[in-house]
């Protein structure tokens, strides 16, 4: 290991790179890049070290009050809207750290059913996917809901097939797609039996619906050494001369050979990051036993020989007479689906953005009315006094006047429907949120409508 060392700090004689002395690996360190801030924070049971990655030499170390002894290896740290919190490795509690304290937020407990899951960032809320208990394997993603304190499960409703729970997974999330590949999954009819599961799945947030993509060419799993590297992943380990770069997104993997670095120096227990064009890697230092060196490479310097490039995934195809099956069914089912809309439409009042209309009949109403109606349809979630209060609002008037202009609007809208269509019950009713019971909200029959 020392002469492979050796050789990486020969290289770096011609290189751009940096080592910086980190001191004594014990009591063990968890790492946590922070980008919103260029600090890369090392946690001890008391203490943290804190690295300035604009000036990596500048490191302060201040100590810590941690709720017990084991809580920073109990807990995966997350950065998450330029603040820190640490989530529970067995469980659903979360705490935020500040101010060298920790402060509980959570209203969860340590349930021990998603154990290894995969806790990532998205759409500015904290995710877990999969995980493990009771012998059986989570396939849904949860989320931390900061109103309630709770964690919220994220249903996935119109989706047709759903993948095999797993825990260890790799995630790539972009904009509503989340890739979810790689892991173990178990035996269904023996859970004592675990196996590397090769599948690559997308999850679409706004759609609530999973696509099956195709079956993986390796076994990520033998691998216990991975770097995220933007929306790519890197993996390596100490078993071959290889590094391999994954992108999910392009499906593509790339062999490299390693570098002198990459082959036996990083340290397995603390990970390595990618952050502004540099790569920070935690290395063994080989003039003192049990000490860790930060390694800065940047990252036209960390990539050897580019072996090969492939596709990560083949994708899953049919037959031209299963496609032409399928072709043959979906005309039927587009006829069929014309031929019902026209059916369950013929009593329906027809909404668009623009204006209703009633048995090829114009409705005569007003446009606030008509973005009224349009809100309570298209909403996908309930929606409060507060929208529905926006779309009517004077700002010449208080509070009060206004919330009479919004009431009013919504008996000339009911009065409107129910003649329309012939009943005595209002369409559009108020009760209390699902979220907050001080909150009123709206809803609307939608069986009296057809929205275009």
């Amino acid at each position: 290991m020392k002469q492979l060392f050796f050789l990486w700090l020969l290289a770096c004689f011609t290189s751009h790179s940096q080592t910086i002395d980190i001191g004594n690996f014990y009591p063990q360190k968890i790492a946590l890049l922070k980008e919103s801030t260029s600090e890369l924070f090392l946690f001890q049971p008391d203490s943290v070290s804190i690295i300035d990655l604009r000036n990596p030499e500048k490191t302060n170390k201040i100590p810590i009050q941690v709720p017990f002894q084991s809580f920073v290896y109990d807990f995966q740290p997350i950065s998450y809207n330029s603040k820190i919190y640490f989530i529970e490795y067995h469980g659903g509690r979360v705490f935020q750290y500040r101010d060298s304290k920790f402060i509980r937020k959570d209203n969860s407990f340590t349930h021990k059913m998603q154990i290894n899951s995969t806790v990532f960032v998205h759409q500015n809320s904290i995710y877990k996917y999969g995980g493990y208990g009771f012998w059986s394997h989570r396939n849904f993603f949860t989320f931390y809901d900061e109103i309630t304190s709770e964690w919220q499960m994220i249903a996935p409703a119109n989706s047709k097939i759903l993948p095999e729970g797993t825990q260890y997974s790799w995630v790539t999330n972009v904009e509503d797609d989340i890739y979810i590949f790689g892991g173990i999954a178990m035996d269904r009819y023996n859970p004592e039996q675990f196996y590397p599961y090769n599948k690559v799945h997308r999850f679409n947030t706004e759609e609530a619906s999973w696509q099956e993509l195709g079956d993986s060419k390796m076994d990520l799993s033998q691998f216990n050494k991975s770097i995220p590297f933007g929306n790519k992943h890197i993996f390596l380990d100490n078993n071959d001369d290889y590094m391999y770069e994954v992108d999910i997104l392009n499906n593509t993997l790339k062999t490299y050979n390693k570098l002198p670095l990459q082959k036996s120096s990083l340290v397995f227990g603390l990970g390595s990051f990618y952050f502004d064009g540099s790569f920070y890697c935690f290395i063994w230092n080989p003039r003192i036993n049990g000490a860790v060196q930060l390694s800065i490479v940047p990252e036209d310097e960390f990539f050897g020989k580019l072996i090969r490039e492939e596709d990560f995934y083949t994708n899953n195809t049919v037959s031209s007479s299963v496609i032409l099956g399928m072709i043959s069914a979906l005309v039927i089912c587009l006829l069929f689906y014309w031929a019902r809309r026209w059916y369950m439409g013929r009593n329906k009042i027809k909404v668009t953005l623009k204006g209703l209309s009633y048995k090829n009949k114009a409705v005569d109403i007003d446009d606030k009315s008509i973005a009224t109606i349009n809100l309570l349809l298209r909403s996908k979630t309930e929606v409060n006094s507060k929208e529905i209060m926006d779309l009517v609002e004077n700002k010449n008037l208080n509070f009060a006047h206004n919330t009479k202009i919004k009431n009013k609007l919504i008996e000339e809208i009911n009065f409107k429907l129910r003649t329309v269509l012939g009943i005595k019950t209002d369409p559009i009713t108020f009760q209390k949120s699902k979220i907050d019971k001080r909150i009123k909200t709206y809803t609307i029959e939608r069986r009296y409508f057809l929205i275009r």
